[in-house]
């Protein structure tokens, strides 16, 4: 099984549902309203600083991880994904059994 950690602008909230809609991903955990700093500057959600992110945390099995993946870069190469801020990590993870 493959853990992603997807980090983005608010704006890209629904983008981001549609993929794992998309992909048949049927589980995530999603952290809304983040605050933070990072390469497109701070994101704290005050007049100042306007914008928030939100974090999701997906599991997926192997047969559904290359094809998430890759929808996940195929969002980044897009020109208005670039410019809103989209991270994402991931890495193997086994489930407690």
């Amino acid at each position: 099984m493959k853990a992603f950690l997807i980090v983005g602008s608010s704006v890209l909230e629904e983008d981001i549902k549609a993929l794992l809609e998309e992909v048949g991903v049927d589980g995530y955990t999603q952290w809304s309203l983040v605050k933070g700093m990072g390469g497109r500057g701070l994101h704290l959600g005050t007049p100042i600083w306007p914008s928030l992110n939100e974090v999701f945390l997906v599991v997926v099995n192997e047969e559904l991880s290359e094809a998430f993946l890759n929808g996940l870069r195929e969002m980044r190469d897009k020109k208005e994904v670039r410019e809103e801020g989209l991270e994402v990590f991931f890495w193997e993870v086994e489930r407690l059994r």
